[in-house]
């Protein structure tokens, strides 16, 4: 004889979300490998000054950016689905159980009892104790599972760079009174005295550019610097720039401890 889980929808979505976490992880690697960057030196049109930028020649694929959102967006339903099932005990036919989230701790105890009125109060206790809210001591992690739904697919993931190994480059001139006086008649410019150097640039997604470092080339020579690259989630509030695999396979195991831990109190009191 089977047996059945009553979480079995929940552990599918599971599994569904891990298997789009390795959709995503191929389809990212793919990119990498396709060489979608170049790099650029030219005069930065705002300042007139020498200006270092990476352009991005491809577009992220969709099918990584639906990997990504498929993934969250399941672990998400995972946690609710095991919330609807502990609803069993209900005779209204619209049922509420969906696993707490809010975005203000002060909100979080009303928006529980909304969503989740119709649980056994031990298994919204529960959930409430995974402290699913987005400020001061809540689990921002698990929070972000609910701020994914609003997300506009085209941000949805975005290329973020971090220069490091910055320096000032080799001064090509002695700068006294009289020769600053005199570079800055010299074109309406201004002097930049150092390099400036953007230590966390952003692919600007109109132009397609990202910004790396200013100088001024009547002082400096081209400056030295390393710019790492990487795909980073978009507009997902905390979670802006970090990794999308980092971030899931962190996840996974958090959701499936909540799930194991949801049934195991649900068996305790009853419910199954």
């Amino acid at each position: 004889m089977m047996n059945f889980s009553p979480f079995a929808s929940s552990l599918e979505l599971l599994e569904n979300a891990k298997a789009r976490i390795d959709d995503l992880d191929r389809a990212l690697d793919e990119f990498s490998r396709s060489e979608p960057y170049s790099n650029h030196i030219e005069v930065h049109a705002p300042s007139g000054y020498q200006c270092a930028k990476i352009r991005q020649n491809k577009p992220i694929p969709q099918a990584a950016k639906f990997a990504a959102r498929d993934a969250f967006h399941d672990l998400r339903g995972a946690l609710d689905h095991a919330g609807y099932a502990c609803t069993c005990r209900s005779n209204k036919p619209d049922r509420k159980g969906g696993f707490p989230f809010s975005k203000t701790k002060a909100h979080f105890s009303a928006a529980a009892t909304n969503t989740g009125r119709d649980l056994p109060t031990e298994i919204r206790e529960l959930m409430k104790s995974y402290r699913g809210y987005g400020d001061e001591d809540g689990d921002k992690l698990l929070y972000a599972l609910n701020e994914v739904r609003n997300i506009n697919d085209h941000r949805f993931l975005a290329p973020f760079g971090v220069v490091s190994g910055s320096s000032q480059s080799s001064v090509k001139i002695q700068i006294t009174p009289e020769k600053m006086a005199a570079l800055q008649n010299d074109g309406g410019r201004k002097v930049l005295l150092n390099p400036q150097f953007n230590p966390l640039p952003i692919m600007d997604p109109q132009t397609n550019e990202m910004l790396l470092a200013i100088w001024d080339e009547r002082l400096h020579d081209t400056p030295q610097f390393e710019v790492n690259l990487h795909v980073g989630l978009g507009e997902i509030g905390v979670l802006w720039r970090h990794h999308p695999l980092v971030v899931l396979r962190t996840l996974v195991p958090k959701v499936a401890t909540i799930l194991s831990e949801v049934e195991t109190e649900a068996r305790r009191i009853g419910l199954f």
